[in-house]
This record gives C-alpha cells, sequence and structure tokens, in this order.
C-alpha cells in the first residue's frame, strides 16, 4: 500500500491492517455520503453517524455506520497497539458479515472516508 503523506505512523499502520485483514469484506467508501451525516452516538474510540447509501443500481438507503478514530502517534508501542486492535476489529467484522438473523443487523461493508463521495 502507498504510504499517505498526511498519515502519521500510527493511522498508517491502523489502515494496513485495516484493508489487509478486511481484503474479503465490501469497501463502499464510494457509495456512502458522508457530507451529510447525523451523529447518532459517540465513544472512547468511534462514534455512529446516519447517512445515505447509493449502492450501485438500487435506491438511496438510510444507514448508520461507525466512524473508527484511531490514535495518533509515531511511538513504536503504539503503532503495535493499534496493530493488535485492528486485528481484533477484523477478526470481529469478519464474524459479523456472516451472520444471519432477524434481531442481528446486516453487515454491509466499509469506508474510509477519504475514499468518499465529495
Amino acid at each position: 500500500m502507498e504510504k499517505n503523506p498526511y498519515l502519521d505512523p500510527a493511522a498508517q499502520a491502523f489502515l494496513e491492517e485495516f484493508r489487509f485483514g478486511l481484503s474479503s469484506v465490501r469497501d463502499v467508501s464510494a457509495e456512502l455520503d458522508h457530507r451529510v451525516k447525523a451523529l447518532k452516538a459517540i465513544g472512547g474510540f468511534s462514534s455512529v453517524y446516519a447517512t445515505d447509501w447509493a449502492p450501485p443500481g438500487a435506491e438511496t438507503i438510510r444507514v448508520c455506520y461507525k466512524e473508527l478514530r484511531p490514535l495518533s502517534s509515531s511511538m513504536p508501542e503504539q503503532i503495535n497497539q493499534t496493530r493488535k486492535l485492528m486485528k481484533h476489529l477484523t477478526h470481529e467484522v469478519k464474524i459479523w458479515k456472516e451472520l444471519r438473523h432477524p434481531n442481528i443487523l446486516e453487515f454491509i461493508g466499509y469506508a474510509i472516508a477519504a475514499n468518499a463521495r465529495t
């Protein structure tokens, strides 16, 4: 993956682990409208927003998405901690995307805001 000069080393590690670990998961970055979003909840490492999703060839659907806030640092310990967190997250996502039950929301995919519609 090409290095982004605007990301610190921890954020770069975050994206590398995320993309590598979720290569089998759909990237919906270009299909979400991040310009118009409504905050629904906030936590220590992420926020949940509602926005419109425009899948190719289908009507726009209102969805919620979690926006992660990776820690910023160039310290090796923090970069390693970020990699561990990403491995945990990618494991969780891989399980969630396979679940089918009326009481569990469908996992559609992931998005990276830098790749979103503008």
